[in-house]
């Protein structure tokens, strides 16, 4: 059978943060691997403002970034 599945743009939106909320909760819960200096394509500090990154710097920017492509969304719904 070719199921097509149906879904409103609300509805994915919603799922969509909602996914991506709980998966930074379990990452935040996790304190010692959230804190570990990490890299990112080899390089281990952000070349905009010289911070090392972490994973905690990682979802403080994947938030940004997730507020960017918010608004496009809003933009051409």
């Amino acid at each position: 059978m070719n199921w097509r599945l149906r879904i409103s743009q609300n509805r994915l939106l919603d799922e969509f943060k909602i996914t991506r909320l709980q998966l930074v909760e379990i990452l935040l819960a996790e304190t010692e691997v959230v804190s570990k200096h990490v890299t990112v394509n080899g390089v281990d500090t952000c070349p905009h403002t010289g911070t090392p990154y972490s994973l905690l710097y990682i979802i403080h920017e994947f938030n940004d970034h997730d507020k960017h492509h918010k608004n496009q969304i809003l933009a051409v719904i």
